[in-house]
């Protein structure tokens, strides 16, 4: 079985400009480089499609949990 990780999914409504596949690139690359015990391991970072229809993904190691609005929800 294979290894559970959580993806980020970023999707255009119009074919994405080169500033916006820049930051995708350094995302990557500041999360490649990051290490620390509360954060979770980088994984993979790719593409698919091409023009309107091209998607940019992050994936991270899966950390099991509540969600962040679960979490928020407590501390109100």
């Amino acid at each position: 079985m294979g290894r559970k990780v959580a993806l980020k999914e970023l999707v255009f409504a119009h074919v994405p400009e080169e500033e916006q596949i820049a930051a995708f690139q350094r995302e990557s690359r500041l999360l490649r480089q990051l290490d620390h015990p509360q954060i979770p391991d980088f994984v993979a970072s790719f593409e698919e499609g091409e023009g309107i229809e091209k998607r940019l993904y992050l994936a991270q190691e899966y950390v099991e949990g509540p969600s962040l609005l679960a979490r928020l929800a407590e501390h109100r």
